[in-house]
């Protein structure tokens, strides 16, 4: 059954099945901060959340799904090696087309800024399909700063009819670029519900590569580098975790590996023999987030990274330039240190020589960012629906508890 849905983007109505979300991911950070957003859409009678997989990440990916009991409805399992961008992009719009085409769902629902993100919007944008975008509104003000995600971020922006900022300075970044009020809604961000729930999971432990860490005794450091623009920087990070490594004998820097072989190979080359400093294979999402949690410092380049050590109060040393995330540095608990391997020294030095400040509540949400999300859709495709229990105000996101182990 097919009925019209009134579009505010294109200014008149398109003909989809009323209820059907198609919700489409392809790396692992997206499925971590979707899940939420599925889950909370199942539980409104009339909503028929369905997944869509791309591949882009593919075990990565696959694991964080196992995780959340997550099962996709259609995997485009489109995971080559050696994939540039532009092949990415046309395999998701290419696939994503014909998903769209055989289900005709009332609206997609992306996350974020990957390629998977700028495709999905643009097939469903060219399907005049309604978009939400979720973690929407982020800006570092340099699209070559992280290339490519705040150019992809601010194109999808353009396309999506529903905008979903997890922050105050994100919601008023699509205010000012001229995205109408009603269109857009601050709702946290669903990475702390994902780790409320991920945080309570048996599965939330140690992994065992690292038992011979003395938690009590141990100056731990967790170190994450992935992201593109520092591909060709790697080994200049490298040279600064070598730094923080022999600052304090006591100092144990854990170091969970990106499976790209342009990271991969360059990290344990430089790192593999090096005292004080554990190169581990990429973990669960739980055993992640209770080696996060229990960790004195983290040096990272991710974006998520930044929400998650944020959220567990912990210090960071951000090894960029510049990030889209300024509440990290606004709160107190990061740093910019960039890839110069003397600055990140440096500033680790800096935070292990002081405690971190005392923080007042979580600057990106409160655990209840996908119920907010899933109500404004529900609203939206089903014209009936009463509306549900409000959780908070807007400005209560900001005053939300930090995340505990």
């Amino acid at each position: 059954m097919t009925t019209p849905i009134a579009s505010p983007l294109y200014g008149k109505t398109v003909s989809s099945s009323l209820g059907k979300v198609l919700m489409i991911v392809g790396t692992r950070p997206e499925a971590i901060k979707m899940a939420p957003v599925a889950r909370a859409l199942a539980e409104i009678p009339g909503l028929q959340p369905l997944l869509c997989v791309t591949g882009q990440q593919r075990q990565m990916l696959d694991q964080v799904l196992d995780m959340f009991q997550w099962t996709p409805d259609f995997d485009l399992d489109l995971m080559h090696t050696h994939q540039s961008l532009t092949d990415v992009t046309t395999r998701v719009m290419q696939g994503v087309s014909k998903v769209l085409s055989e289900t005709q769902p009332a609206a997609v629902v992306v996350q974020g800024d990957t390629a998977t993100t700028l495709a999905a919007a643009l097939a469903a944008f060219n399907a005049r399909i309604p978009v939400a975008h979720v973690e929407a509104g982020l800006r570092s003000g340099d699209v070559q700063n992280p290339f490519p995600e705040e150019a992809y971020r601010r194109m999808v922006t353009e396309l999506a009819t529903w905008h979903f900022p997890p922050t105050e300075q994100a919601h008023q970044h699509l205010l000012r670029s001229g995205i109408p009020p009603n269109r857009v809604f601050l709702t946290g961000n669903t990475v702390v519900d994902a780790m409320h729930h991920m945080l309570r999971s048996p599965a939330c432990c140690t992994p065992p590569q690292i038992a011979n860490v003395d938690w009590d005794r141990h100056i731990v450091v967790m170190a994450t580098a992935h992201r593109r623009e520092n591909w060709t920087r790697m080994e200049e990070i490298c040279d600064g975790l070598r730094r923080v490594a022999v600052l304090d004998p006591s100092i144990r820097i854990i170091f969970p590996v990106h499976p790209n072989r342009v990271i991969r190979d360059v990290v344990y080359r430089e790192l593999q023999d090096i005292p004080g400093i554990a190169l581990l294979e990429p973990q669960t999402y739980p055993e992640f987030l209770a080696c996060l949690s229990r960790t004195r410092l983290v040096l990272t380049d991710s974006g998520g990274v930044q929400e998650e050590a944020t959220s567990l109060g912990k210090p960071l040393v951000i090894l960029r330039e510049a990030t889209e995330r300024p509440e990290v540095l606004s709160c107190g608990l990061g740093v910019l240190a960039g890839t110069d391997p003397s600055a990140i020294a440096a500033a680790a030095e800096a935070w292990l020589k002081r405690q971190p400040p005392r923080t007042h509540g979580n600057v990106f949400g409160d655990g209840y960012a996908a119920k907010r999300i899933a109500q404004v859709i529900a609203e939206a495709l089903l014209p009936n629906q009463s509306r549900l229990e409000e959780r908070s105000s807007l400005s209560d996101i900001t005053e939300a508890q930090t995340v505990k182990a």
